[in-house]
Protein backbone atom coordinates (compact mmCIF):
# COMPACT_ATOMS: atom_id res chain seq x y z
CA UNK A 1 0.00 0.00 0.00
CA UNK A 2 1.41 3.59 -0.62
CA UNK A 3 1.13 6.46 1.22
CA UNK A 4 -1.45 7.98 -1.45
CA UNK A 5 -3.67 4.83 -1.07
CA UNK A 6 -7.30 5.68 0.26
CA UNK A 7 -9.85 7.79 0.50
CA UNK A 8 -9.09 11.63 0.18
CA UNK A 9 -11.90 15.01 0.65
CA UNK A 10 -10.75 17.58 -1.63
CA UNK A 11 -11.67 21.39 -2.17
CA UNK A 12 -11.37 23.20 -4.97
CA UNK A 13 -12.38 26.94 -5.16
CA UNK A 14 -13.92 27.77 -8.63
CA UNK A 15 -15.73 30.75 -10.89
CA UNK A 16 -18.61 28.53 -9.25
CA UNK A 17 -17.42 28.81 -6.04
CA UNK A 18 -16.14 26.00 -3.69
CA UNK A 19 -16.68 22.34 -4.82
CA UNK A 20 -15.89 19.48 -2.97
CA UNK A 21 -15.20 15.91 -4.12
CA UNK A 22 -14.19 12.21 -2.71
CA UNK A 23 -11.08 10.74 -4.69
CA UNK A 24 -10.81 6.80 -3.99
CA UNK A 25 -6.78 6.69 -4.92
CA UNK A 26 -4.86 3.82 -5.28
CA UNK A 27 -0.89 4.06 -6.32
CA UNK A 28 0.55 0.66 -8.33
CA UNK A 29 4.64 1.82 -8.60
CA UNK A 30 4.09 4.82 -11.30
CA UNK A 31 0.51 4.62 -11.49
CA UNK A 32 -2.29 6.36 -9.92
CA UNK A 33 -6.32 4.66 -10.32
CA UNK A 34 -9.45 5.39 -8.75
CA UNK A 35 -12.30 7.13 -8.88
CA UNK A 36 -13.58 10.35 -7.98
CA UNK A 37 -17.12 11.21 -6.86
CA UNK A 38 -18.04 14.85 -7.52
CA UNK A 39 -19.99 17.53 -6.15
CA UNK A 40 -23.12 16.17 -8.28
CA UNK A 41 -22.46 12.50 -7.17
CA UNK A 42 -21.10 11.61 -10.43
CA UNK A 43 -18.87 9.35 -10.16
CA UNK A 44 -15.77 9.13 -13.05
CA UNK A 45 -13.02 7.32 -13.13
CA UNK A 46 -9.50 9.06 -13.15
CA UNK A 47 -7.63 9.15 -16.61
CA UNK A 48 -3.66 8.88 -17.06
CA UNK A 49 -2.77 8.64 -13.48
CA UNK A 50 0.84 9.53 -12.70
CA UNK A 51 2.82 8.86 -9.48
CA UNK A 52 6.34 10.68 -8.86
CA UNK A 53 7.10 9.98 -4.90
CA UNK A 54 4.27 12.34 -3.44
CA UNK A 55 2.72 14.10 -6.17
CA UNK A 56 0.34 12.82 -8.02
CA UNK A 57 -1.32 13.85 -11.53
CA UNK A 58 -4.41 12.52 -13.34
CA UNK A 59 -7.67 13.95 -15.17
CA UNK A 60 -11.17 12.92 -15.40
CA UNK A 61 -13.64 13.80 -18.18
CA UNK A 62 -16.69 15.22 -17.73
CA UNK A 63 -20.18 14.80 -19.58
CA UNK A 64 -22.49 16.51 -16.97
CA UNK A 65 -23.01 19.90 -16.80
CA UNK A 66 -21.25 19.85 -20.23
CA UNK A 67 -18.40 18.27 -21.96
CA UNK A 68 -14.90 19.15 -19.90
CA UNK A 69 -11.82 17.96 -18.99
CA UNK A 70 -10.03 18.32 -15.53
CA UNK A 71 -7.01 17.96 -14.93
CA UNK A 72 -5.82 17.66 -11.17
CA UNK A 73 -2.11 17.88 -9.67
CA UNK A 74 -1.59 17.24 -5.94
CA UNK A 75 1.21 16.90 -3.45
CA UNK A 76 0.51 14.14 -0.36
CA UNK A 77 1.81 14.83 3.01
CA UNK A 78 0.61 12.14 5.39
CA UNK A 79 -2.31 12.55 5.82
CA UNK A 80 -3.27 15.70 3.70
CA UNK A 81 -3.30 17.49 0.58
CA UNK A 82 -2.38 20.46 -1.68
CA UNK A 83 -2.59 21.34 -5.27
CA UNK A 84 -4.29 22.51 -8.29
CA UNK A 85 -7.03 21.75 -10.40
CA UNK A 86 -7.47 23.03 -14.04
CA UNK A 87 -11.46 22.65 -15.21
CA UNK A 88 -11.47 23.47 -19.32
CA UNK A 89 -10.59 26.92 -19.99
CA UNK A 90 -10.62 28.18 -16.77
CA UNK A 91 -7.77 29.16 -14.57
CA UNK A 92 -6.39 26.71 -12.23
CA UNK A 93 -8.08 26.67 -9.00
CA UNK A 94 -6.06 25.76 -5.57
CA UNK A 95 -7.38 22.75 -3.89
CA UNK A 96 -6.95 21.17 -0.75
CA UNK A 97 -7.86 17.68 0.92
CA UNK A 98 -7.71 15.28 3.59
CA UNK A 99 -7.46 11.61 4.40
CA UNK A 100 -11.39 10.24 5.41
CA UNK A 101 -12.24 6.62 6.37
CA UNK A 102 -13.92 4.48 4.42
Amino acid sequence: MSDIDGRWHIEAQSPMGKQTSILDLTADGATASGQLVGPDGETTDILDGKVDGTNVDFRIELTKPMAMRINFALDIDGDTLTGKVKAGIFPPSRATGWRVGD
